[in-house]
């Protein structure tokens, strides 16, 4: 106590209170000078922030010279007694002095007006990265090409419209000195009202490009302007007019990507010069259609691919020549199959037909090694030559977005998640309000068991695209193989229910469905399963029927009878399936699933192995972990313990979205483990 009151009279004798009230004045002064400086002079937000820590970085240098100096007042006096002598000053009494504090307070504020000074007069690229470009780069040589619009608004002039924009992004992207946002990011402001500057921040981009295009019988107009994000001037603006020839065309697309080259600056190669010079057809009806499937292609609809499908192949019918047409036809081809529009071998086929004959016309062609890369990892999953091929790729300068999307992908099937994570990173700097990236970053991250970074990103996705209903369960699911958090799922959920009005219901359904089975309430589920009917849906496990959904519920209700009536009628609808399909590990799953609930044990655990065989983690490490899981489950329930628990320590080894610690203390289904010593130690251990 009376150690604490010694301290008390010191602080008073030095002053201390006081010298820290001057400096605390002092600071909000300067403080609200340089919120003033930084709004006013268009300085960055973490300006203020800057300065903040140059006030606390002053703190410890006060009070060390206020208790060396022994307070502004200045030392008590003296006894008569005391010897007259005055001894040396130290090196401390020399350092901390008011003058050299005062001094140093002046010299950390000059150092904040030369960041601030140098940030005016050089721009990011001098201080460090920031979102609208890397250090180094002219921050101006990143650009958007914003949605060109339209005088007309007929079906013709709008599929020329939206195909020439895209055709101009693919000629930019070949321009090395540029930095191109992707075509996915640029399409919400289609219509937006959001000024330049909202949506350069928005976009990370220095520069933007608007367009309109007039197409008037035989002759083409096309205004085009180049404007700065930051301080929305006017770098460049042209007027080009042609008549319609796809010579014309072409060449004029290329002149625009030339003036804006020119404009901002970024030289161009002779590598670069020649592909902008060729023109792939001369017949102007087949570039008239070909631009047409660009437009189709872009929206990724079932419906707009099979008529992409049929545009390129009357461009093809018109100009047989004409590589590109080839190389987009064969992308389609493997869309069509990749997507389950048509999982015909025919199909796969027709892509490679396709693609190799626009090689024949057109010898590496850069396009023609990324539909190849797509082709070998989705077609054959023949990993390895794709990667090969998106090399070849980008060494010709192919969309760098879609090169790092399609790697990405290939890295997590491969098991390299890490890298898949670092891939997207890249891919969505050029593609920054992608919602598909954002969601494949956070996805990938769940499987990793990176919770709080996957959290981040799904917030990410659901702010671009609020309204896409997948986004939610998934970040639904990352709180429960986070923390097993039950009801921040659910609130996850109703707010999706909320920004949600009508896509994929059953989808919707089944999202509900499971969270009420893991919530214990069979009944709540049953309800979502009746809304859902007998139709197939997207569960966790593709191709469940909706009667295995009832059945579920139903014996986890303890209606045994009922439930094994509606896994016999699941039965049947698998058995159907697998005769047209007989490879499909998924159905192989299901299917498992149905004979363990029928009482089936033996060919249940035949069909659960069977399922792992036809795509084990070797084949795919992305899609694997959850047949692996399914056959857990079966194990279990069929009680085969011991080996339950193999395939789930397998599982918690290695990256695996449907598996977690939480998830095995919260999911009925490993209910029946819960007393084996194993399971109890497996989801005990940290």
């Amino acid at each position: 106590m009376e150690g604490l009151k010694r301290l008390i009279r010191e602080i008073h004798r030095r002053s201390i209170w006081q010298v820290m009230s001057v400096y605390a004045l002092g600071g909000w002064f300067a403080f609200q000078i340089v919120q003033s400086m930084t709004e006013g002079l268009g300085l960055p937000s973490w300006f203020p922030g800057l300065a903040v820590v140059l006030l606390i970085i002053g703190v410890p240098i006060v009070l060390a010279t206020a208790i060396v100096q022994e307070g502004i007042s200045g030392p008590e006096p003296e006894p008569a007694s005391a010897v007259s002598a005055t001894p040396p000053p130290t090196t401390v009494d020399r350092l901390f002095t008011w003058k050299n504090a005062i001094g140093g307070g002046i010299l950390a504020f000059a150092l904040w007006g030369v960041i601030a000074a140098g940030w005016m007069l050089f721009g990011a690229g001098v201080i460090g990265r920031t979102d609208a470009g890397l250090a180094g780069e002219d921050a101006r040589r990143t650009i958007a090409v914003l949605p060109f619009t339209s005088v007309r608004s007929d079906e013709d002039s709008e599929s020329f419209r939206v195909g020439l924009h895209d055709e101009l992004l693919t000629q930019l992207v070949k321009v090395g000195g540029l930095r191109v946002t992707s075509r996915t990011s640029v399409l919400e402001y289609e219509k937006t009202t959001k000024n330049i500057r909202q949506i350069g921040t928005e976009l990370g981009v220095g520069a933007l490009v608007e367009g309109s295009v007039q197409r008037e019988g035989d002759t083409v107009k096309v205004n085009v302007q180049l404007i700065d994000a930051g301080t929305d001037e006017h770098l460049w603006a042209e007027t080009y007019t042609r008549r319609l020839s796809a010579a014309n065309i072409i060449s004029m697309q290329a002149e625009v990507v030339r003036d804006i080259a020119r404009a901002l600056r970024a030289a161009l190669s002779p590598a670069e010069e020649q592909r902008l010079a060729d023109v792939p057809t001369d017949n102007l009806e087949a570039y008239d259609f070909y631009l047409r499937g660009r437009a189709r292609e872009a929206t990724r609809v079932d419906e707009d691919l099979l008529l992409a499908e049929e545009m390129y192949r009357r461009a093809i019918q018109l100009d047989p020549g004409f590589a590109l047409a080839h190389v987009r036809l064969g992308i389609v081809h493997n869309a069509l199959h990749w997507f389950g529009v048509d999982r015909a071998p025919e199909r796969l086929d027709a892509a490679l037909t396709s693609i190799q004959r626009a090689f024949a016309l057109q010898p590496d062609l850069p396009e023609g090694h990324l539909a190849l890369g797509r082709y070998y990892y989705q077609g054959l999953r023949d990993y390895d030559r794709a990667l090969h091929e998106l090399e070849r790729a980008e060494a010709g300068n192919a969309p760098a977005a879609e090169i790092y999307t399609v790697r990405a992908a290939i890295e997590r099937r491969t098991g390299r998640l890490d890298e898949a994570v670092v891939s997207w990173t890249r891919a969505l700097e050029t593609d920054p309000r992608s919602a598909g990236l954002a969601w494949d970053i956070a996805n990938t991250l769940t499987a990793l068991r990176r919770y709080e970074d996957a959290e981040r990103y799904y917030d990410r996705a659901l702010e671009i695209a609020p309204g896409q209903w997948t986004q939610y369960w998934r970040k639904a699911w990352n709180h429960l193989a986070w923390r097993g958090d039950l009801d921040a799922a659910r609130r996850t959920l109703e707010q999706g229910d909320r920004n949600v009005r009508s896509e994929a219901p059953n989808e919707r359904r089944a999202s509900w469905y499971e969270l009420e089975l893991l919530a214990r309430d069979p009944q709540a589920a049953l309800r979502h399963a009746a809304e859902i009917g007998e139709a197939w849906v997207a569960t966790q496990v593709t191709g469940t029927p909706g009667n295995s959904l009832s059945g579920e519920a139903y014996w986890r209700s303890g209606q045994t009878s009922l439930a094994q009536q509606h896994f016999r009628s699941a039965r049947t609808e698998l058995e159907t399936w697998l005769e047209t399909q007989p490879d499909d590990p998924f159905a192989h799953s299901s299917l498992a699933w149905a004979h363990a609930r029928t009482g089936d044990a033996e060919e249940a655990v035949r069909l659960a192995r069977r399922s792992v065989e036809l795509l084990p983690p070797s084949v795919d490490a992305w899609l694997a972990p959850d047949l692996l899981r399914d056959l857990a489950a079966v194990y279990a329930v069929t009680g085969r313990h011991d080996e339950a628990i193999d395939v789930l320590e397998q599982l918690l080894a290695m990256p695996a979205r449907a598996m977690s610690r939480p998830i095995l203390r919260l999911d009925p289904v490993w209910d029946p483990l819960r007393e084996h010593p194993r399971f109890v130690a497996l989801v005990r251990d940290a």
